[in-house]
């Protein structure tokens, strides 16, 4: 096993909860090998100096190192950036691929054994860039915040959230709840809601690699590091709760949500197909770019050409020799297409549904095609504008809610359920799909319909969302 060595690095404008800290570091059953990093604001330098004058005071430790933020308060990207490269330097010793560097708030707290699991997971997996926990919330009052209120716990649940219990030595009279959190995917990756919470540990060389937080942000720094993380590193869930979250009504984000929110959806709107890019190349599946033989998408996207006529389609296309230059032919208006069930990660369908004339049969197509946990990521001329009619190759017209008989029960249950080829031919699987995305974006003089959705073929809960249909 790798001798894998942790910085733990709070960024702080308030100390007066870092005793606390301490204490749970003190407890850790990692015993060496770890280090705390401090970057108190101008604020809070003034009291950090105060209390390191006292005798005994932790601040003695040689494990504490106190590095000044000497920015501005209030941009939380900029502070973590500072902390987190100070963290390399100092305890970093030129030896950036066996550092892990560990956030913990300044007001949160850990579990004894995460010091441990964080470095067992970093030491046997060199590869392994980024690795986050499970995590508890609690009140310091007892009362009921976030999930453990029973109708808050019920909105958790319909979003798709499955809870453990928990036993710890902050808890005496009851065993809490928290919830699992989500593997690493595209679509946990894209929301806040479901991103990986703490706690968060990156290897150094991934940190620096992915060039660290943002210092322009001042909401939805983690997030955005967390994604620019999952395109380019390996990335891992530790199974068990090892952060404690404080929720005390003077949380940050408490009076931010419309600032975080906003910021999350336009985090999501550009990055969504990168992600899903990402997830697909991890697994292994192919990504099918459906009509782009007129305007091809860059690889890993397979263009499919759909001018061609009467192309034998007998044989299921075999994509996995495909090298970049190729051009897989398909005749998308002939059903079947000519790929195997469950076979593909994810189609592209830019400018191309409306070129189909059977609407239910596309779209069953492509949910036959796809792999479980499979993605279609569509833009089409909306019915709303000209660009749907102009075209005399346009065979259908869409509308955001076309796709509502994919995504939502109360739609879905009017599709037929038999074959088209008769009564003998059986019963067909319509689509199930989960939104992603699904907007009408009317900005530019032709509107387009926007809608990426994931499979929720063969779901087994293990993809975060409201399943509604």
């Amino acid at each position: 096993m790798r001798r894998m060595h942790l910085a733990v690095v709070t960024p702080t404008h308030d100390p007066k909860y870092l005793p606390e800290i301490w204490q749970c570091l003190e407890r850790q059953t990692l015993e060496h090998r770890w280090d705390w990093v401090i970057a108190p604001t101008r604020g809070a330098l003034e009291l950090t100096s105060a209390a390191r004058n006292h005798e005994g005071s932790f601040w003695r430790s040689p494990r504490v190192h106190v590095v000044p933020y000497p920015g501005l308060p209030g941009n939380i990207g900029a502070a973590k950036l500072w902390a987190f490269s100070r963290a390399i330097d100092l305890v970093g010793r030129r030896d950036d691929k066996n550092l892990v560097l560990v956030e913990l708030d300044h007001d949160d707290l850990l579990a004894p054994t995460a010091l441990e699991k964080i470095r067992d997971a970093f030491a046997a997996d060199p590869e392994l860039g980024f690795a986050y926990s499970d995590c508890v919330d609690w009140s310091p009052t007892g009362e009921l915040v976030t999930y453990h209120h029973p109708e808050r716990r019920q909105a958790w649940a319909e979003e798709g959230w499955r809870f453990g219990q928990y036993r710890t030595h902050l808890f005496q009279e009851q065993i809490p709840v928290y919830p699992l959190s989500w593997e690493p995917s595209a679509k946990a990756m894209a929301e806040i809601l479901y991103a990986p919470n703490h706690v968060r540990a990156w290897r150094a060389s991934t940190y620096l690699e992915v060039g660290g937080h943002d210092p322009a942000r001042k909401v939805c720094d983690d997030l955005d590091l967390v994604q620019r993380t999952y395109l380019k590193a390996k990335c891992a869930r530790i199974p068990e709760p090892l952060y404690l979250y404080r929720v005390d009504g003077r949380n940050t984000w408490l009076g931010r949500v419309d600032e975080i929110q906003a910021a999350s959806k336009a985090l999501m709107s550009e990055r969504l197909h990168a992600l899903v890019e990402r997830e697909m190349q991890l697994r292994g599946l192919p990504l099918l770019d459906l009509g782009g033989g007129i305007d091809p998408a860059p690889p890993p996207w397979i263009p499919i050409d759909l001018r061609q006529e009467g192309v034998d389609q007998t044989t299921p296309v075999e994509v996995d020799d495909w090298k970049p230059g190729d051009v897989v032919y398909a005749d998308l208006a002939r059903h079947p297409w000519p790929f195997k069930d469950s076979s593909i990660g994810a189609f592209r369908a830019f400018d191309l549904l409306e070129h189909l004339p059977d609407r239910l049969g596309t779209m069953r197509e492509i949910y036959r095609c796809l792999a479980s946990g499979g993605w279609l990521l569509s833009r089409t001329p909306s019915a709303a504008g000209p660009g749907a009619y102009q075209d005399p190759t346009h065979a259908s017209l869409w509308v955001r809610e076309s796709f509502g008989y994919y995504t939502e029960r109360r739609l879905g249950r009017y599709l037929p359920t038999r074959h088209p080829l008769g009564r003998d031919a059986g019963k067909v699987e319509n689509p199930r799909f989960m939104e992603g995305w699904a907007e009408e974006d009317r900005s530019a003089e032709v509107p387009y319909v926007r809608a990426d959705l994931v499979s929720l073929k063969g779901d087994d809960g293990s993809l975060p969302g409201r399943r509604r249909i």
